[in-house]
Order: C-alpha cells, then sequence, then structure tokens
C-alpha cells in the first residue's frame, strides 16, 4: 500500500505526463443538474446542496465560465516549483454533459490564482510573479498594462502582494491583495482600477490574507475573511462561517456558497479536506456538508455568479 508521499509522486507524475501529451484527463461526463463547480487540488468536482463528485483530475485553482464553456487553470507541477507546466483547461457542456475538452493556453506559471474575463480578455492572475496575463478568446496572449510594480515572490516588506482574486464591475476592475500574515503588519487590500488598468483607488479590509470577490445584485462588495473563517462585506458586515479557512465564493441573488479549508502547512494542503456552506440572503447556513479536498474556487454552473466579472454591475 501506497504511502502518501508515494501517492504524491505518483500523482504529480500523472499530472506532467498529461501534460506533455496535452491530455484533460476527464473523470466522468455526466454533470447531470448539479449547480455547482469547486476547484481544488484534488480535482474539479461537481456539486450540489449535499453531495460532490470529481468530474477531472488535475491540482485546480482559477474558474469562470462563458456561455457554454468551462475554463479552469491547472497546475501540473506543485505550484511553487518553477517548471512553467500551469494551462488553462477547457470543458464545453451541453444537457448536463461535458461534451468538448481542450487546452486553451499553456507554459504558465504553476502559482497562477484566479482567472476571469474582463470584457473579451481572459485574464489570469500569474500572482507568484505579481502581474496579470491576458488572453484573447481564440488564446493569443495579449499585453495590457501591469498595475503593480514587480516585486519578488514572498518579499513582502518590499511590495510583494500576492493578488489572489480578480472582479470587473462595469467600467471598474477590484483586484484582490492577500498582503501576508498578520505579522507583516498589513491587511489584505482591494484594489480599485479603471478600465485602462490604472489605479484610482484601494480599499483597506480589516485583517489579512483573504481571499475571493463577489458584488451583490444589490452593489454591496463581498470577500472571505480566510483566517477569521468569515464572509465579510465593504459595509462593514462579518460573520463566521467556518472553524476553517474560508476560500471560493459563489454568489447569486438568492444564494450564497462558501468553500472553506482546514488550515495546514503548505506541504500537506494537497491533502486537505474541506466543506461547502450554503447560505441564504440574510447570510443564513441553509445547507453544509464536508469535502474531501479543500476549495481553492467555486461557481456557480446553472445561473448567473456574481463572483464573476459582469459588464452591468452596480456602480462601485
Amino acid at each position: 500500500m501506497f504511502d502518501e508521499a508515494a501517492q504524491e509522486r505518483i500523482s504529480l507524475a500523472l499530472a506532467r505526463q498529461a501534460y506533455a501529451r496535452r491530455e484533460v484527463r476527464l473523470v466522468d461526463a455526466d454533470i447531470g443538474a448539479m449547480p455547482l463547480l469547486v476547484a481544488s487540488r484534488q480535482g474539479l468536482f461537481a456539486a450540489d446542496r449535499s453531495q460532490a463528485k470529481l468530474i477531472v483530475h488535475g491540482l485546480f485553482f482559477g474558474l469562470t465560465l462563458r456561455d457554454d464553456l468551462i475554463y479552469a487553470f491547472e497546475a501540473c507541477d506543485l505550484p511553487h516549483a518553477r517548471t512553467n507546466l500551469g494551462r488553462i483547461i477547457r470543458l464545453r457542456h451541453r444537457g448536463g454533459q461535458i461534451v468538448g475538452r481542450d487546452v486553451f493556453a499553456e507554459g504558465l506559471d504553476n502559482g497562477c490564482h484566479q482567472i476571469d474575463f474582463v470584457g473579451d480578455r481572459l485574464c489570469v492572475l500569474d500572482t507568484y510573479n505579481q502581474r496579470i496575463l491576458a488572453f484573447a478568446e481564440d488564446g493569443t496572449p495579449v499585453d495590457i498594462p501591469q498595475p503593480l510594480a514587480p516585486a519578488e515572490l514572498n518579499a513582502w516588506d518590499r511590495g510583494y502582494a500576492h493578488m489572489n482574486a480578480i472582479l470587473a464591475i462595469g467600467h471598474y476592475i477590484l483586484l484582490m491583495l492577500h498582503n501576508g500574515d498578520p505579522r507583516g503588519g498589513r491587511t489584505s487590500q482591494i484594489l480599485v482600477l479603471d478600465s485602462n488598468w490604472r489605479r484610482i483607488d484601494c480599499w483597506d479590509l480589516p485583517l489579512s490574507g483573504c481571499h475571493d470577490l463577489a458584488q451583490l445584485p444589490d452593489g454591496s462588495v463581498l470577500a472571505c475573511g480566510s483566517p477569521a473563517g468569515e464572509l465579510i462585506a465593504l459595509d462593514g458586515r462579518a460573520k463566521r462561517i467556518s472553524p476553517m479557512m474560508t476560500r471560493g465564493l459563489a454568489v447569486s441573488d438568492r444564494e450564497i456558497v462558501v468553500g472553506a479549508s482546514q488550515f495546514s502547512v503548505r506541504r500537506a494542503r494537497a491533502r486537505a479536506k474541506g466543506a461547502l456552506y450554503f447560505l441564504d440572503a440574510a447570510w443564513h447556513v441553509t445547507h453544509d456538508f464536508e469535502l474531501s479536498a479543500a476549495p481553492t474556487c467555486v461557481r456557480w454552473l446553472d445561473r448567473v455568479d456574481y463572483g464573476c466579472s459582469h459588464p452591468s454591475g452596480r456602480p462601485i
């Protein structure tokens, strides 16, 4: 019987092989009526209010949708390995089935985080390199202005911010800046950019290590107050959702889903477990269940998700 270290070596070997062969490792094409997608280090899952099932093998972070296409960032090596085996896979779904799959972009850093469309460009947070990559809808790279100055990975005292979430609302673009742990003396911030990627404002959050961005239909901007296990809003509201770290936020006009992950050291994160919490509009938990993997991103599949960029969002 393989120990955990051996299992991880085998998993990474299979991921590297899939990258070399440009294979998308589909497990189950039937997603049925499951309304959610969950990215994790242990694969891409479809979920409802009581269960989740694995649909694609891999180590996934960013996740977004456009029409009948699902885009997901996959690291085919350890996130901190500088091997550039990161890629974006694309799945086409129809009638509750995955009917197509391909590789949209490759050769990316393994440490990329959230992805989303800003207009007609798919933007990728190349987090460890403190830059944003952009691609046309045909996969062609596009140059865009960089809102942050270059900084060395984890050089928190020299400008490294660890961008981990992006959300375009109308003519504005929001970026979540993690900003390290509380010992560094900085809380997380939301950087506000105009449509030309120029900084126009910066909002301080009450704690560091935050993740995710979404805007409710009433205009409220939400995020995960991750270290405290909270859901937070810019108007000062906060609610503790879980004893675990909150990460992953899917928001519709009638329901919010918050992901949660076990606190763990970096080398153990690939084996960490998690949970999904379903909240009503008043932030009351209506359903929750444990997951065999820790969510890195959560998206509604069957409705508008206000955690994804939307050109008709309310003014901020």
